[in-house]
């Protein structure tokens, strides 16, 4: 019989995304699911050229600044890319 806590671990193994919530994510969940040996998307192990590149990602400013980042987005009470300031002007 599974337990909630062996069903957890097992997901996590197999979905690098688990346990991510809309709003909520933080620099270390994204962390450990660039470090996973799977795509999230493909399902797929990663290829030496993504490793490479990610390597790469990782000394640029921007990549130490991940979780104030999501800090600040996930705290916002906005949407980005929805609402009417995202709507072209309509002509009347």
């Amino acid at each position: 019989m599974w337990s909630k806590a062996s069903y957890q671990k097992d997901a996590a193994a197999k979905e690098p995304l688990f346990g991510f919530l809309p709003r909520k994510v933080q620099g270390e969940q994204v962390r450990k699911a660039m470090a996973h040996e799977l795509n999230p998307f493909t399902k797929q192990p990663y290829t030496q050229q993504y490793r490479k590149i990610l390597e790469a990602r990782k000394k640029l400013p921007v990549f130490a600044q991940m979780d104030d980042f999501y800090k600040m987005v996930c705290g916002a009470n906005a949407s980005i890319g929805e609402g009417s300031w995202a709507d072209p002007p309509r002509r009347r």
